[in-house]
């Protein structure tokens, strides 16, 4: 599994009534990502894989990005095909914006056109019989429909796509479900992945909205990120990108201590020193009690058990 984080940052309102809106975006993704490998050792010849170093941040035609999760084989696969619907696309034309949108939408869409074979075959059935073959039984027809809906339904592939065009930012979470590619636009955050909601959490928490700096926002994202490495699933490693009006995008590497430093300013603090006395006493103080000394930690050392 993995995280994944979006989010626009330092947004500013357009001086004229005809401009849109500007912001930047920031793109982020851990890099532990598992999949299925050929093995020359075991039977069946493919074994579940896992590496710490693997990229989900995939660079598309544009400028733009995608970062993904879910099957990394399959979300990849997408990403790809979104790379070769980008590439067709005029970026000077208005309506490159909505062209971008359905390309999302097209990519996943291809995907599964390219699966459907494979899970047809798994069935007995060719893909050539299920769609041209008149013999085939209604009833037989109808089940594979039904299988092959709950495949669509069920694909594991999710992606956030990022980019700047000439009528504003685009950020988007896509995803398959209810018949149809799910392509939804944010003008302040997006996760997904396995921890998603605790990432959602920790950004509520730190009430990250999309006027906040970009600096601001980043070390908002690098925190949730290191929130929800206490899922085993989540990479220890970090890839960002910055996605800024008018300007190349930037891969955001070499940070150095800066975010150490910035984690020991403005991290939250270790509540190691409330097990101590003092502390103790100003909380029978407070709320005017005595603790029970047989419960009472005001005898232990700073962090004993």
């Amino acid at each position: 599994m993995t995280l994944v984080i979006g989010m626009m940052a330092d947004s500013k309102s357009a001086t004229t009534p005809n401009d849109p809106d500007t912001s930047s975006i920031l793109l982020s993704a851990d890099t532990l990502a598992s999949y299925v490998a050929p093995s020359p050792i075991t039977l069946p010849l493919q074994i579940p894989t896992t590496s710490p170093y693997q990229s989900k941040i995939y660079p598309l035609p544009h400028g733009f990005y995608a970062g993904f999760c879910d099957d990394y084989a399959v979300s990849h696969h997408v990403a790809a095909v979104l790379y070769v619907g980008l590439q067709k696309l005029d970026p000077s034309l208005p309506a490159f914006r909505s062209e971008a949108r359905k390309a999302v939408a097209k990519a996943f869409e291809l995907t599964f056109l390219m699966l459907r074979p494979q899970y047809l075959t798994t069935w007995g059935v060719s893909e050539d019989e299920f769609l041209y073959h008149s013999a085939l039984a209604p009833s037989l027809k109808q089940e594979l429909v039904s299988r092959l809906n709950e495949e669509w339904n069920q694909l594991p592939a999710q992606l956030i796509v990022a980019g700047q065009t000439t009528n504003g930012p685009l950020l988007v979470n896509a995803y398959t479900g209810g018949g149809a590619p799910w392509v939804k636009e944010t003008t302040a955050y997006f996760a997904i992945g396995s921890p998603q909601e605790s990432a959602l959490s920790w950004l509520r928490f730190r009430k990250q909205h999309n006027a906040l700096s970009v600096q601001r926002s980043f070390f908002h994202m690098f925190e949730a990120q290191q929130f929800c490495q206490s899922d085993p699933t989540v990479g220890r490693r970090l890839q960002a990108v910055l996605l800024q009006p008018n300007e190349s995008p930037i891969v955001l590497k070499g940070r150095g201590t800066l975010l150490d430093n910035w984690k020991a300013e403005f991290g939250l603090r270790s509540t190691d020193k409330l097990d101590t006395g003092e502390y103790q006493a100003s909380f029978e103080t407070a709320f005017q009690i005595k603790l029970n000394p047989m419960l009472s930690i005001s005898q232990r050392s700073v962090g004993q058990p």
